[in-house]
């Protein structure tokens, strides 16, 4: 449903605080908050997770949700909500993102999959190969885009368990999106993480 993703006028962005006492976090982060988007007394699919590391008091941003969205309409909300973040984190420390695998984004999973079967058909390549494929690849261009602003740029990308996956697999990801915008296959994995580096 990529209603999902759509601003409407009466959403409020929501900002909540993590209590790192009850879990293996603890130890690990300084802070940790939760922003998310409401309509009414629902919660929008879209949640960004911002946690400072207590050893070098880096910023790292996960984003989580459910349901697909374009990952330009995701970056745009991103972007929305690190005026809240500022308020808590020094942006200038931002040093990862996590992103769902592409195939939880209808743009990024069109574009890598048409970049990446001009270059390795669709064979499974090295996670060197891969880093240095992204590198050169749309989703960098988008993401570049966005970090500008930030003196951040991409220095590396991973994605764990990466393979390619055939559109008839999609399903299982996707149980009840309308696939017909889809790529004949995509590339997959646990998520894609994006390490930073200043300009």
């Amino acid at each position: 449903n990529m209603k999902l993703a759509e601003e409407t006028g009466d959403t409020i962005l929501v900002k909540k605080r993590n209590d790192l006492t009850a879990s293996y976090e603890t130890g690990l982060y300084s802070k940790s908050y939760f922003y998310y988007w409401v309509v009414g007394n629902d919660t929008l699919n879209l949640h960004v997770s911002a946690n400072e590391y207590k050893k070098d008091s880096s910023l790292h941003l996960y984003i989580l949700h459910e349901e697909p969205v374009l990952f330009k309409i995701l970056l745009q909300k991103i972007n929305s909500c690190l005026s809240l973040i500022k308020e808590d984190f020094y942006l200038t420390k931002l040093s990862s993102l996590y992103f769902k695998s592409p195939v939880y984004y209808p743009d990024m999973a069109k574009e890598l999959s048409g970049e990446y079967e001009q270059s390795f058909g669709k064979k499974n390549i090295s996670i060197g190969k891969l880093n240095q494929f992204l590198l050169k690849s749309w989703l960098n261009t988008q993401l570049n885009g966005f970090l500008y602003p930030l003196d951040k740029k991409v220095e590396r990308y991973s994605i764990e368990k990466f393979q390619i996956v055939d559109k008839k697999e999609y399903k299982h990801y996707l149980p009840n999106v309308d696939l017909s915008d889809y790529p004949g296959f995509t590339i997959e994995g646990m998520g894609v993480s994006v390490q930073l580096e200043s300009k």
